[in-house]
């Protein structure tokens, strides 16, 4: 793989509830980290720069905010249906 191309998320997360986490990284959202989350769709990769930054999702947090997620804010969604 080409250094700097990235990784399609090939899970399918559409529909899913996931734990949401920023891991610290965004001071808007951080707030959020542990919340339960929605797992929309899986953002189209013409809508941003998805060579730049990868799959996006669009996810509803338990708290009704809606907003987009990288891959690895999401976790804890292999196990639930």
């Amino acid at each position: 793989m080409e250094e700097g191309t990235m990784v399609r998320d090939e899970r399918n997360l559409e529909g899913k509830i996931c734990v949401f986490n920023t891991h610290g990284m965004d001071s808007e959202w951080k707030i959020h980290d542990g919340e339960k989350c929605t797992v929309k769709k899986r953002k189209s990769e013409d809508e941003y720069d998805y060579k730049d930054i990868g799959t996006m999702w669009e996810i509803k947090l338990n708290s009704g905010k809606e907003l987009d997620a990288f891959p690895d804010e999401l976790e804890e969604c292999e196990n639930n249906a």
